[in-house]
């Protein structure tokens, strides 16, 4: 055996065994940072609604290609749709929250 060779496969392990106890979270850090997460994206849904303030209602935003077996077609989303879709998608996120929360609070 090559000298030092030992002391370097005894570090490698020590340092996975450190990592992988660093990895495992308890079932509360998990829920939290889901939490956080699904908060956060809430948030820049409504930084992005505010931020269309300023442009007109029937202002094409977006276009979006949709496949079907038939075939792609485009379609342009404006202002009304992009913010009823950012609503909608804020909903069911606020939805999550409260499951997360009900869950946290069996935890405790």
């Amino acid at each position: 055996m090559k000298p030092g060779l030992k002391d370097r496969q005894y570090s490698i392990k020590t340092k996975y065994k450190l990592s992988i106890k660093t990895m495992i979270k308890t079932r509360t850090e998990l829920l939290d940072e889901i939490y956080n997460s699904v908060h956060e994206e809430i948030l820049r849904m409504e930084i992005a609604i505010e931020t269309l303030a300023d442009i007109e209602d029937d202002t094409v935003i977006e276009t979006v290609v949709k496949r079907s077996p038939l075939g792609a077609r485009e379609e342009n989303l404006t202002k009304k749709d992009v913010i009823a879709k950012y609503a909608k998608d804020v909903e069911k996120r606020e939805k999550v929250l409260k499951v997360i929360k009900k869950l946290l609070n069996k935890n405790e």
